[in-house]
């Protein structure tokens, strides 16, 4: 992915989350995420590589790794980042559409042009028709000025170009490449949006993924499940998951305490521990 020319970044929101960082990890926290904008991608999960774009020795980088890894989301081959990968989304979908709003309006043009130079009326007389056509009868001058003022008429009552109407075609094209630079499959875009009945900015594209993000699953999913359901947008807190209502009635009906050496443990308090799972705040969001 080309070098994108800015980055969102929220100051004030960026030092609330980074307030417990040393001066070098602020450094090296920047560079990481300047690099991941740059490439339009995760970084490797590879202590080299990353101890290079953070331009720390790989005993500093030791030093520094766990604290910073707290605002990724670290697989085992990636470094992820979450908010940084919706502003690419976001971003991405914008200058697609611009471009194709821009191939569409200059072939707009040039069909245009060309009907301008092609679009002649057929009913109209040319003058060597007009000289077959005509028979003279007499030599009567006010006839003749009749002829002429008729013939004057007919030329210069020329049917009009029509305009090209390319608004819908403008929104259409920009709709689909916002949802086409979400990953999403051109033919569940194309059923999406038959079902919506109103237009889809670049505002409700966001929030699909966003939403799509605090649900767990892809934009495409959430896309197939609207498609399903004729829904207009996703939402995560929607009942969107037919396991969900299932999967709580199953927890409500274990549920218990339960004694082990005259304390009591309510099965909620072994589901809702965080057994390893990160929860730092991404950088900027509340």
């Amino acid at each position: 992915m080309a070098s994108l020319p800015y980055i969102q970044l929220y100051v004030s929101d960026y030092l609330a989350d980074t307030a417990h960082l040393t001066t070098e990890e602020h450094g090296a926290y920047l560079l990481l995420i300047f690099n991941y904008w740059q490439r339009g991608k995760p970084l490797p999960n590879n202590d080299k590589r990353l101890a290079m774009i953070a331009r720390l020795s790989n005993e500093r980088w030791t030093d520094v790794k766990e604290t910073l890894s707290e605002f990724f989301n670290v697989t085992l081959t990636e470094w992820e980042h979450h908010r940084i990968d919706r502003d690419l989304y976001s971003v991405s979908g914008k200058s697609n559409a611009a471009s194709i709003a821009g191939k569409a309006s200059a072939e707009a043009r040039r069909l245009k042009k060309q009907q301008k130079t092609t679009d002649v009326p057929t009913d109209v007389p040319t003058d060597v028709q007009r000289t077959f056509n005509h028979t003279d009868t007499d030599t009567d001058t006010d006839t003749d000025t009749e002829q002429k003022e008729k013939e004057n008429t007919a030329n210069a009552v020329l049917p009009k170009p029509k305009k090209i109407q390319n608004d819908t075609d403008k929104k259409q094209n920009f709709e689909t490449a916002a949802l086409i630079a979400l990953g999403i499959d051109l033919v569940l875009v194309q059923d999406f949006l038959k079902i919506r009945k109103t237009k889809l900015t670049q505002t409700a594209v966001d929030a699909i993924a966003r939403e799509a993000d605090k649900a767990g699953i892809a934009p495409s999913d959430a896309v197939r499940i609207c498609i399903e359901r004729s829904w207009q947008s996703f939402n995560s807190g929607w009942n969107w998951n037919p396991q969900q209502k299932s999967l709580g009635d199953r927890t409500s009906h274990n549920q218990g305490s339960l004694k082990n050496n005259g304390v009591n443990l309510s099965h909620d308090d072994f589901t809702n521990k965080n057994y390893g799972q990160s929860t730092a705040t991404l950088p900027w969001e509340h």
